[in-house]
């Protein structure tokens, strides 16, 4: 039985969505439709060793200092899992407020009107425009797109709502929570495609193999390469330590310092990608989506990389121009490619006969890099609640918050 590109990664998948709900670590997120409720116990967790082995920094300045118009809350939407005891975890740590448990978008809708704050929600503009004393969003998640100048599936660049440029309204998220099996996911994309692997899966499903169907230089060793890091964060950290692990040379990008890891040989600002990203034979971008990052991958960038050089976007598929990449893979510029898209129904809302099905030498994952079964890391584990729970006591109140995105720079 032949298998086209789209059908095999369905199939690759099929069994990992299969046997996730039983693998599952009761009361996180996880993939595979609806999962079963349950009741286990959830300790209190250890909030300061977590922030410490995070990283994560307060805010500058209180809650009741900062937003405009804070108030104690009185009502706040959350975004529940399938534990059945969160809810009451959850308010432990907040006595006098209302806390609402919303599992569809039709039970937010319905209750957003006079709700002062969303816990574990993504931030978007509907919400926005609809949560008339909304003041917080404890985001369930890292990336900001939904509110801010560009968005994932569009090329037009959006306004900033005003109600998060003026402290209406102020946003914090997961920075560093989910970084682990991110950094893993790029890093087993790269290993695929350097050692061919992807070639040899295809080769399986159609039941005969060709060893002459590897190309030339697509059977690697990693020891002694260069990693290109684009955007040292959190996520970009992890990819490093595991690069350096294998014997791989990092260099990095950021927009905020020069400072970086051991792990990392240099860390030039973001204004030097251009030059750098011609001495990388493995480029992973793990930057946020902002103005400056959109289309940030063109053909322009794929030209400037070495030759046959792997690029791994675990980012934002906003940041690679999806033509241009189909280009430089046919045209052999880039040596494979592993793409971590939006939309597990659709990958990046994508049309079935979309040029990125059939390019040579490409994975694609539908947005499952963040996502993890059977480790504390399960797709941020409790490591996610405990966040949010001190967020929560914090802004009932009016104290500093972790982890505050500033709203013009989108992260």
């Amino acid at each position: 039985m032949v298998l086209n590109r789209k059908a095999l990664l369905l199939a690759l998948a099929a069994p990992l969505v299969a046997g996730a709900a039983s693998a599952q670590i009761a009361g996180t997120a996880n993939l595979g439709g609806p999962q079963p409720m349950v009741s286990t116990p959830i300790p209190d967790g250890d909030f300061a060793a977590m922030a410490k082995k995070l990283g994560l920094v307060e805010s500058a300045k209180p809650a009741r200092e900062m937003i405009r118009g804070w108030r104690v809350p009185r009502k706040i939407l959350v975004g529940v899992d399938n534990n059945t005891n969160r809810l009451a975890w959850l308010q432990a740590a907040a006595p006098g407020v209302k806390l609402v448990a919303v599992r569809t978008p039709e039970e937010k809708k319905r209750e957003i009107a006079d709700a002062d704050a969303l816990l574990r929600f993504p931030c978007n503009r509907d919400d926005l425009a609809a949560g008339k004393m909304l003041h917080w969003i404890q985001q369930g998640s890292v990336t900001m797109a939904g509110c801010f100048a560009v968005a994932e599936h569009t090329a037009a660049r959006q306004e900033v709502p005003q109600k998060l440029l003026d402290g209406t309204v102020v946003i914090t998220n997961l920075q560093g929570v989910l970084t682990r099996p991110l950094a893993e996911h790029a890093i087993a994309m790269m290993m695929a495609l350097g050692r061919g692997l992807d070639i040899d899966t295809l080769q399986q499903a159609k039941g005969h193999f060709d060893k002459t169907a590897i190309p030339p230089g697509r059977l690697w060793v990693f020891e002694g390469r260069t990693l290109l890091v684009v955007g040292l964060g959190g996520i970009g950290t992890q990819v490093a330590e595991i690069a350096h692990g294998l014997g791989m040379k990092v260099i990095a990008t950021r927009n905020s310092s020069r400072q970086g890891p051991g792990t990392v040989s240099y860390v030039g600002l973001s204004g030097e990608l251009p030059d750098l990203v011609g001495k990388a034979d493995v480029v992973v971008l793990a930057a946020p989506l902002t103005p400056d990052t959109q289309h940030l991958f063109n053909a322009a960038m794929f030209a400037r990389m070495k030759k046959g050089a792997l690029l791994i976007n675990i980012a934002s598929g906003g940041e690679v121009v999806s033509d241009d990449l189909v280009a430089a893979l046919k045209s052999g510029q880039l040596g494979g490619a592993g793409l971590d898209l939006a939309d597990p129904e659709n990958p990046s809302r994508l049309a079935p006969g979309d040029p990125l099905f059939s390019a040579p030498n490409l994975i694609m994952s539908p947005e499952t890099a963040s996502h993890a079964v059977d480790t504390e890391a399960a797709s941020g584990g409790e490591d996610m609640w405990i966040i949010a729970r001190e967020n929560l006591k914090r802004y009932i109140a009016g104290d500093k918050l972790y982890s505050l995105v500033d709203p013009k720079r989108g992260y």
